[in-house]
């Protein structure tokens, strides 16, 4: 309890990094299982540990140095002013960059990268809590720029794009021709942008509104889908009869929430979508009145009668497949 209550937070890069510093009467044991326990309740994505306590307490080999108590009088009485400093790193799979061997290593610590430990000596708790709060500025500037759905997309002629009157056939064709677990349905009524003002993804505004051709997004088909026609013998039917909804996954999505998604909707792909705004109007009735007088007062207020709205679509960018993930975890630190 008393580590959540003194936790702090520090969030970089989309990291949330939190530390805590307890001071013990003696050497406390299973403190890594703690740590893990604290991480697991918070709302941290990596959480350093810090344990201050006695020099030597409640150690097997403390009996062993103080039957050498002659030989090392000297030492020993620099370790009683000295207090050790245990601290502990763990931190969740989804914290990308996050690599607590590479920090505690040039201090005489190691581990791994998401589970490590080390051991100072430390004179005081003002000077405990210095060394873990230099150790989190450490780390904080360690954390690579994220990683984010635009970086490992793909997009062009590497995708699958069907209108809505496409067959679930043709669909299947063109899936398997460039080996891609999903199709995504777009509007392709008009080849202009419709009026539609693209607003780009969150963090790559400026690139995407120069985009001069907007597509639509009305669904996406899977391999789910392609099975469920074929087993009612419906492959002849159009698209928009099986498409669904897709989760949403912006250029700006970290790559761990792209993950989860996949996770939660196990359909081998998403698309990167941006957001567009449509702007559509509802026309005054042919002889200019209404048989509701308050709806017509309402409309007289607005531009030539016209009531306007905004109604939320989105722009497809690209496609991130499973594998395009798979991909990416392989490569060493995930660089950009």
């Amino acid at each position: 309890a008393s580590g959540l209550e003194n936790m702090r937070f520090r969030e970089h890069h989309g990291i949330a990094v939190a530390h805590v510093l307890l001071v013990a009467q003696q050497f406390v044991r299973g403190m890594a299982s703690v740590t893990q326990d604290l991480l697991d309740l918070s709302d941290a994505d990596a959480l350093l540990l810090g344990i201050l306590s006695p020099v030597g307490r409640s150690r097997g080999g403390s009996r062993r140095r103080k039957k050498a108590a002659a030989l090392r009088e000297e030492e020993e009485q620099e370790e009683e002013r000295q207090q050790q400093l245990s601290i502990i790193g763990r931190a969740r799979s989804s914290a990308e960059g996050v690599n607590f061997h590479r920090l505690f290593a040039p201090h005489g610590g190691g581990g791994h990268a998401k589970a490590a430990a080390l051991s100072l000596k430390a004179e005081s708790e003002d000077g405990a809590r210095g060394v873990v709060e230099n150790l989190v500025e450490e780390m904080l500037e360690q954390l690579p720029e994220p990683i984010y759905a635009a970086h490992i997309m793909q997009s062009g002629e590497q995708i699958v794009l069907v209108g809505p009157r496409v067959s679930m056939q043709d669909a299947a064709l063109q899936m398997a021709a460039l080996a891609q677990p999903i199709a995504v349905v777009v509007d392709d009524d008009d080849d202009d942008d419709d009026g539609c003002d693209s607003q780009g993804g969150v963090g790559e505004e400026q690139e995407y509104n120069e985009r001069a051709v907007v597509k639509k997004m009305l669904g996406i088909v899977s391999q789910r889908e392609l099975e469920a026609a074929a087993s009612r013998g419906a492959l002849e039917r159009p698209v928009s009869a099986w498409m669904r909804p897709p989760p949403l996954i912006f250029s700006h999505t970290p790559l761990h929430e792209v993950e989860a998604a996949l996770v939660k909707h196990p359909i081998g792909g998403v698309p990167v979508l941006a957001p567009i705004k449509t702007e559509t109007r509802t026309p005054r009735s042919d002889d200019g009145a209404d048989n509701d007088r308050g709806e017509n007062r309402t409309n007289r207020r607005g531009r030539g009668g016209k009531k306007s709205s905004k109604s939320r679509a989105y722009d497809v960018l690209g496609v991130i497949t499973s594998l395009d993930l798979l991909t990416r975890r392989s490569q060493p630190e995930h660089s950009v």
